[in-house]
């Protein structure tokens, strides 16, 4: 569904129990759709050069989640149930208006990629010490 003009996405698409990778990038969404949530086979999300403004608290329901790209979108700031995505293992948040990061972050257990670069970083938490 990677570039078109979505702002939404039917309801019924929460029905694909099994789907585990769904990539929304390149479209007009300004959040990520709500039928999203009930994937709960989902290990990669790809919602990046939309118009998200915010990280949210449903992510918390992708419980095997290994990867999510939210590049190019309109976050200032990272909720800390990011440390509910334990699964995590690639994240990508640059090109964003980040000015500062959750200490969250530095605490997933399997992180392997994080890509930051052109956000308004003055410094990184201190549970990024020793990473």
């Amino acid at each position: 569904l990677d570039a078109n003009e979505l702002t939404d996405l039917p309801a019924r698409m929460g029905n694909m129990y099994g789907l585990k990778t769904l990539t929304l990038s390149r479209n007009l969404l300004t959040s990520i759709p709500r039928c999203v949530f009930a994937m709960a086979k989902l290990k990669v999300l790809h919602v990046h050069y939309n118009q998200i403004p915010e990280f949210p608290n449903s992510l918390a329901s992708l419980k095997q989640l290994q990867e999510l790209n939210f590049a190019v979108n309109l976050l200032t700031e990272v909720n800390p149930i990011i440390s509910k995505l334990t699964t995590l293992l690639k994240l990508d948040l640059q090109r964003n208006d980040l000015s500062e990061l959750c200490p969250e972050i530095g605490s997933l257990p399997l992180l392997e990629d994080l890509t930051l670069s052109k956000n308004s970083l003055s410094f990184l938490p201190e549970t990024f010490q020793g990473v």
